[in-house]
């Protein structure tokens, strides 16, 4: 089982990234407020990393007063992006710091950018639970929601004893936060890229798109947490798409060229792939060919807004078929990942019948009915029963 020593230092050069790795813009529907917060920390597992502990705490204690004092966020839906952006774009400047009776103590005044709320971020093809089943991956690190383009990780640390509560559990949460940021990275960089790599084998060649993905999951805190038989434990979410996507992080770099300038728009025309038995392993850029090996579908044929906000594609179990829907039967799977769908000749003829077709292509009204994955949902460990998880590991 990993120790408080192991945390502490995985949070000590979580600190050293952090200026490098966040940023923000103070915008005109923001507003500055200047607050003072304190943190503090036990030095007994070192006076660096007890400074840095105490640190991050007055710099939570600083987001969360300034966001209060400016505006009610506490039935916001988007108060975790609020939250995340004030973060990422306090500054501040050190009050007080003083050593006393094993407890290192910071007094800092910080300016924080408190943004405006932001509209809720779409997810994609609006398909209900009632109308088809949800793709979800489940293991013990969390899950990843393939029809709704979201994954959740879990994270835990033990709580410490012999010290005040509220400092052992401050300790514990930021421990759990950064268990659940080192899963997520874990869980994100095994997903399937395309029907060829994955993300890991993408930003293994370029360590500024790697870092940008570690820039981005630091600035994700919990939307679930408790305490539970002497461990933190926390749930994160990060979305595929969106501002805060990780696909943003390496589009640019994917697509390069040649993408399209088409921009989102509401459509009642899908194409409707039925891939289950084939093997075909969800990716964020599928690739479609006919049986030739003609290209039929890339990232480059959908517009440049709609891979942003919402994907080229969305996996499901299952769909209620709707009249305008184009239906057509993969083939095969292709690619060393099995991310590629190979479909028929004649059904490759079929998507180039109609321009309703092609726009449905452009706008990313994709929806590829694939298999369960093996096991279901067994293996999904719940949030309160983590700390059994975790000593059983």
């Amino acid at each position: 089982m990993r120790g408080p020593k192991i945390y502490l230092s995985c949070l000590a050069m979580m600190c050293a990234l952090l200026p490098e790795l966040l940023f923000a813009q103070h915008t005109a529907d923001s507003k500055q407020v200047t607050v003072t917060a304190q943190g503090c920390a036990p030095v007994s597992q070192g006076t660096i990393q007890a400074k840095q502990v105490a640190l991050m705490l007055a710099k939570r204690q600083a987001v969360e007063k300034a966001a209060g004092m400016s505006m009610d966020v506490s039935n916001t839906p988007a108060k975790r992006t609020i939250m995340e952006r004030a973060m990422a774009g306090m500054s501040y400047s050190t009050v007080s710091e003083q050593t006393s009776k094993g407890m290192y103590t910071i007094v800092i005044q910080a300016v924080v950018d408190v943004p405006a709320a932001e509209p809720a971020r779409t997810t994609g093809l609006s398909v209900s639970s009632s109308a088809s089943g949800d793709l979800i991956e489940k293991n013990p690190d969390g899950e990843i929601n393939w029809t709704n383009g979201t994954i959740i990780a879990y994270g835990k640390a033990v709580i410490t004893r012999g010290l005040d509560k509220d400092i052992c559990n401050s300790m514990a949460r930021r421990a759990a936060i950064l268990d659940a940021h080192a899963r997520v990275l874990e869980m994100i960089q095994r997903i399937n890229l395309d029907g060829d790599s994955t993300v890991h084998g993408f930003v293994s060649k370029n360590s500024r798109l790697f870092y940008r993905l570690k820039g981005l999951l630091a600035r994700v805190e919990p939307f679930e947490e408790n305490a539970d038989n002497g461990f933190y434990n926390v749930k994160i979410e990060v979305p595929f798409y969106g501002v805060r996507g990780v696909q943003t992080v390496f589009l640019n770099a994917y697509v390069k060229s040649g993408i399209r300038k088409a921009q989102e728009q509401t459509s009642g025309v899908r194409v409707v792939i039925n891939a289950q038995g084939t093997g075909l392993k969800p990716a964020l850029f599928v690739n479609i060919k006919d049986e030739s090996g003609k290209t039929v579908y890339t990232a480059k044929d959908v517009g440049t807004a709609v891979l942003k906000n919402k994907g080229m594609a969305h996996y499901v179990t299952s769909a209620t078929l709707g009249h305008d829907d184009v239906q057509l039967n993969a083939v095969a799977a292709s690619g060393t990942q099995k991310g590629n769908i190979v479909i028929s000749s004649p059904d490759a003829e079929k998507l180039k019948q109609n321009d309703k077709n092609g726009s449905a292509l452009s706008n990313g009204n994709v929806v590829i009915i694939t298999d369960s994955p093996v096991g279901g949902t067994e293996g999904m460990i719940d949030l309160l029963h983590a700390s059994r998880y975790a000593q059983a590991r």
